[in-house]
């Protein structure tokens, strides 16, 4: 895995070690808006490309 490009072994390591330890902890906040931001993004797309209005919300 450290060979390929973009890889970040630094961090698959931190995490790998955490999730063994059962100390990584998910931020679900985070998660949450950046999903919240993806919706409002594709929505934006959608919006300019096809005349379909509030897919989502």
């Amino acid at each position: 895995m450290g060979d390929m490009i973009g890889i970040r072994t630094d961090l698959v390591a931190r995490f790998k070690r955490e999730i063994k330890n059962k100390t990584y902890k998910v931020k679900s906040e985070e998660i949450a808006q950046k999903m919240a931001q993806a919706l409002k993004e594709e929505e934006k797309f959608a919006s300019a490309s096809s005349p379909q209005k509030n897919r989502w919300l």
